[in-house]
């Protein structure tokens, strides 16, 4: 039985990885300034899913949706950030409680790790100036992932029982 279970991790996290790599590079919400994509739902849901085994397909998957994106130049960072989204996650949503005020925060707290953490990419990458030109877009890209983020907080039971079945 255990070892079902752990090839059932296995299979969910290499899906996992192919649906935050597509998610991030072709689905993409246009905004005011530029756009965003959808894989960060993915991502937090990686967390939740897997555990701390989560962190390794959303590192993964947002480090190949940049390449396929043609970002490369973001890939090891977003592997760093996205993979520190999934142990947010992992380790403090609690999984029985769905869309708490609680898990909610904790959401909102790992998408601001992230804009801050793109925050610090963007000086070493560019230049302070233009780090802070990039926080609205990024902070309009945490805000969908969190609306996303949420929606999946609200299905994860049932999400749930389809993967670990």
């Amino acid at each position: 039985m255990k070892e079902k279970l752990k090839s059932r991790k296995l299979a969910v996290g290499g899906l996992l990885t192919a649906i935050i790599a597509l998610l991030t590079a072709y689905v993409k919400i246009p905004l005011p300034i530029g756009f965003a994509h959808i894989g960060d739902g993915a991502v937090i849901f990686s967390g939740i899913m897997l555990g701390f085994y989560g962190a390794i397909p959303a590192a993964l998957g947002s480090a190949l949706g940049d390449i396929l994106a043609g970002y490369s130049y973001y890939a090891v960072f977003s592997a760093v950030i996205k993979g520190v989204m999934a142990l947010i996650a992992a380790k403090w949503i609690m999984f029985h409680e769905q869309a708490s005020f609680r898990n909610m925060m904790i959401v909102v707290a790992a998408f601001a790790f992230m804009t801050i953490a793109y925050f610090l990419t963007n000086t070493f990458l560019y230049s302070f100036p233009q780090a802070v030109a990039s926080i609205f877009g990024d902070g309009m890209q945490a805000a969908v992932g969190a609306v996303i983020s949420s929606v999946i907080l609200k299905l994860e039971p049932r999400l749930a029982r389809l993967v670990m079945r």
